[in-house]
């Protein structure tokens, strides 16, 4: 009798580190997952910003007025003429 409790803590003690070792290779699955994401997320912001800064150059600005309509570069000019008049007040 006194054999079978004693493999019976032993089962529960063996338990026990195992139960711990899953947790850390679980908790270690998880965090190289979040690193992996958080990685590959500011891979993407890095060339959204590359490309955001690429379409607001001076250049690609030119270009774009230069497809408006004469409609859309009279409202441009009197909006220009606007922010002027107010940066001279």
């Amino acid at each position: 009798m006194g054999n079978g409790l004693g493999d019976d803590l032993r089962k529960l003690m063996l338990a026990g580190i195992g139960g711990a070792a899953v947790a850390a290779e679980s908790a270690k699955k998880g965090f190289d997952i979040l690193v992996e994401k958080g990685d590959a997320t500011v891979r993407k912001g890095k060339a959204a910003y590359a490309e955001l800064k690429h379409k607001a150059s001076p250049s690609s600005l030119i270009d774009r007025v230069d497809q408006l309509t004469p409609e859309e570069l009279q409202a441009l000019k009197a909006r220009i003429g606007e922010l002027e008049r107010q940066g001279k007040e």
